[in-house]
């Protein structure tokens, strides 16, 4: 697991008062802490939907909407409401091409967020190809940041396209990649089957006073059966035939890197995130890999709402074994926990046990796609399903 209880992330200050209240008063009897439901809602428009059902209950109830991130898409947009300001640079998607895109700043702060530039949603399904696809623009959303005055940057590394091994994101901070020809490497991950040599010289010489802190929702490891190519090559295009050979790549990056910097990281929890541009940012930028949702918690104060609380309501699209290993519901129940308030999930579909789910702090689950019958109903009126969950749940804190 990735660590359950980071240090302080240097320049990151929790926001007081950071829950959205309705009504006047100061104590509120629900948290709504969700993230996003994948292809269906934003964290803000689930939270909105629960929020909704829960007004519409028979009894009346005090409600603190404090949506989520883990790392993944969205937390850039949701870091907004607590003192950071969006900022917008032209960089590189993971074709190449040039596309507007957004990171956050507040004061000597700023996150970014890899899925900005280097998401799988900046892609067609027929374009989605890991052996091609390139981090590059993630690196350059970073040097946007560190110009924009920035000294310590938290990178949100969930959501990519890409298994490079964040070698892409070094190139467009000025390190150079060969093969045994002298010749520089293309972008993508199959390209690095032919690295040779790693040349860190003309790494962007601001990045030396600057602290960066690796925000993964994931703590699979670069290499292996549970790494980047096994676990999440397939979802972003990788056919079984492509995996052997994006492994042997990304293990060549490996050697190469470790070799260059010297000691070894790539059995380091997290690495594998994002096609192991967590393992790039840990090795060369000495990133330190943390829990994105218990950044998150820390950085907009959820733990001090939290203790307002007489039940927090937490979920995301999947609830599954992925889910457990500490993505943003698993976060959100062990604060709850921590500050003795109960703690139950709603979410698109669960593929856990009902042990599991209690192990992992939920009191109750709430399935979309159980109310729904099915996936596609499940998705497309998840709005109001949620709204059903809500006025349920309001009938069951009924004294």
């Amino acid at each position: 697991m990735l660590m359950q209880s980071p240090a302080p992330v240097p320049g990151f200050q929790a926001e007081p008062g950071s829950g959205q209240l309705t009504g006047g008063r100061q104590e509120p009897v629900v948290v709504i802490a969700v993230d996003k439901f994948k292809g269906s809602l934003s964290a803000d428009e689930v939270a909105e939907a629960l929020s909704r059902g829960l007004t519409e209950g028979a009894t009346p109830v005090e409600i603190a909407s404090h949506p989520v991130s883990d790392g993944g898409e969205g937390m850039v947009p949701l870091l907004t409401r607590f003192g950071y300001v969006q900022r917008t640079v032209t960089v590189s998607d993971p074709l190449g091409r040039r596309v507007p895109a957004q990171f956050a700043v507040c004061g000597r702060s700023a996150v970014v967020e890899l899925a900005e530039a280097s998401g799988l949603w900046r892609l067609a399904e027929d374009e989605r190809d890991p052996r091609v696809t390139c981090s590059g623009g993630t690196g350059e959303l970073l040097s946007a940041a560190v110009a924009a005055g920035a000294r310590d940057v938290l990178v949100a590394v969930g959501g990519s396209a890409t298994s490079d091994g964040g070698a892409g994101l070094l190139r467009a901070l000025g390190v150079s990649a060969y093969d045994a020809q002298g010749r520089p490497l293309p972008p993508g991950a199959a390209a690095l089957a032919e690295l040779h040599e790693l040349d860190l010289a003309g790494l962007d010489a601001r990045l030396a006073d600057v602290t960066v802190t690796v925000a993964c929702d994931v703590d699979n490891p670069l290499l292996g059966p549970e790494g980047a190519v096994h676990t999440f090559a397939a979802q972003k295009g990788a056919r079984p035939q492509d995996l052997d050979d994006l492994e042997s790549a990304l293990q060549r990056w490996a050697d190469v890197v470790e070799d260059k910097v010297g000691g070894v990281s790539r059995n380091v929890p997290g690495t594998g995130a994002a096609g192991g541009a967590a393992f790039a940012l840990a090795a060369v930028l000495n990133g330190q890999l943390t829990s994105g949702i218990e950044v998150f918690l820390q950085v907009t104060g959820f733990r001090q709402l939290a203790r307002r609380a007489r039940l927090v309501i937490t979920g995301e699209g999947s609830l599954d074994l992925q889910s457990l290993r500490g993505k943003a519901p698993i976060g959100v129940a062990r604060a709850a926990t921590e500050a003795g308030v109960p703690v139950i999930a709603v979410v698109g579909r669960s593929d856990v046990s009902a042990e599991q789910a209690q192990e992992a702090g939920f009191a109750q689950v709430y399935s979309l796609l159980e109310r729904a019958g099915d996936p596609e109903t499940s998705m497309r009126e998840a709005a109001r399903l949620l709204v059903e969950v809500g006025r349920e749940i309001a009938t069951e804190l009924s004294p």
